[in-house]
């Protein structure tokens, strides 16, 4: 993932994924920057339910949130809205489980990312929600249902 500030970043950038030779990198995923206040939100959907949400900060200058990358997490209230635009994100895809990440913008929530295999054990720590005993819950629910 690359910032790019303009067209002289975005060359850049070609040049030096061209010169790595993979074919791979042939491929851009172009998505527009959407100023954020220092933090999105990563919402956990399990099913129909926000079950558990956290703030992501960034570090050290950096606009990625990534708690992975060492960004730091902090608890958030799902209130109506949050939960109405991840739910329907998790549902446009399909999905039954998912990490929606959602930034606060000045035209209020916009959805990033859907991610169909996010790491919940931040998640769980920050909140003190057990996501895989959702993830379960949901299984067996949908079992029972055939």
């Amino acid at each position: 993932m690359s910032l790019v500030g303009g067209v002289e970043d975005l060359q850049l950038l070609v040049r030096h994924r061209d010169s790595m030779g993979n074919p791979q990198y042939g491929a851009y995923l172009v998505q527009e920057y959407v100023r954020k206040p220092g933090r999105d939100i990563r919402v956990t959907v399990v099913g129909d339910r926000a079950v558990a949400a956290i703030y992501r900060y960034a570090v050290n200058d950096d606009w990625r949130t990534n708690t992975a990358r060492g960004g730091k997490a902090e608890a958030v209230r799902v209130d109506p809205e949050l939960e109405d635009i991840s739910v329907r994100a998790t549902k446009a895809i399909g999905a039954y489980y998912a990490g929606v990440d959602v930034v606060e913008s000045d035209g209020g929530y916009k959805v990033l990312e859907v991610n169909t295999v996010p790491e919940f054990k931040n998640v769980q720590r920050v909140t003190g929600v057990n996501v895989a005993r959702h993830i379960v819950e949901l299984v067996l629910d949908l079992t029972k249902r055939g």
